[in-house]
């Protein structure tokens, strides 16, 4: 899998859709995604298109089974959340995690369990400073 590193353009959010069920499924046909999708069920032809522009952008390969394709995801899950994390922190946050975070707590309202495991994660890390 490539490194969370590289460079890659973004995705649509269709094919995000496509990337979080690949994600999950490991690898697949264009019917085993389509069978996860939710109801409405897209057109094989839609499918095939989002997993050939992903195919394009470099997030999945295939390899050839009979008159098929499987489908193998090329950039893991988390190094793209990982991705798209920074951009959101960096976009809208001046890069600075405290004001993402006074944000959700601000916008989101999270319970005291969640506040307490945040905390717990904070002192966490500053432990191991």
């Amino acid at each position: 899998m490539k490194k969370h590193n590289e460079q890659l353009p973004a995705l649509t959010k269709g094919e995000e859709s496509v990337m979080q069920i690949l994600w999950t499924l490991g690898d697949g046909l264009v019917y085993d995604i389509i069978g996860k999708m939710a109801d409405p069920k897209p057109k094989y032809s839609t499918v095939a298109t989002f997993i050939k522009m992903l195919e394009t952008k470099g997030y999945v390969i295939h390899r050839e089974e009979g008159r098929f394709y499987r489908y193998y995801p090329t950039f893991e899950r988390d190094n793209y959340a990982q991705r798209v994390l920074k951009n959101v922190l960096n976009t809208y946050f001046d890069n600075q995690f405290g004001n993402l975070m006074a944000f959700y707590i601000e916008r989101e309202k999270p319970s005291t369990e969640e506040l307490g495991a945040l905390a717990v994660q904070i002192n966490a890390a500053l432990e191991q400073e």
